[in-house]
């Protein structure tokens, strides 16, 4: 009896090098689990509550058509994109001086869940938490989004 070792044998790549130079991340079934809040420990050792800074939702826009509505929404409420990379936006609003109130901080992100549905996540790094809310009304609204 002859086994052909290659017809079994594995091929380990990361999940990096799979991907496509400016394509969204593809995330897998645990690391959508570990993004549920109900999993998420760092309230116990930061002093701001998760909730007020990620903000996590669900979306059957394709990719790049969310990171084009969400760039036309922040760049109308008066954000700057400074940065677009692949599934990800770094999006600013800076005063006279960085991380003054009314200045916000925040990456956009689109992870690829299947074909048609993606997670969008909001990071605030600093900034005004009310304007952050306002920004995720904003948002949610012109998107017709449901949270996680």
């Amino acid at each position: 009896m002859y086994i052909d070792d290659k017809a079994f044998s594995m091929q380990e790549m990361s999940s990096d090098a799979k991907q496509q130079p400016g394509s969204p991340s593809q995330i897998n079934a645990f690391e959508l689990i570990r993004m549920s809040s109900f999993l998420d420990l760092s309230g116990f050792f930061e002093k701001e509550e998760v909730q007020q800074r990620k903000i996590r939702f669900t979306s059957n826009y394709s990719s790049g058509d969310l990171l084009s509505k969400i760039e036309g929404i922040v760049k109308e409420m008066g954000f700057r994109v400074a940065k677009r990379n692949g599934g990800k936006l770094r999006v600013i609003q800076a005063h006279n001086k960085e991380k003054s109130l009314g200045s916000l901080s925040f990456l956009t992100e689109v992870f690829d869940i299947s074909s048609s549905l993606r997670v969008v996540e909001l990071s605030k790094s600093y900034g005004d938490s009310s304007l952050y809310r306002k920004l995720w009304t904003k948002l949610s609204n012109d998107l017709g989004v449901s949270t996680l």
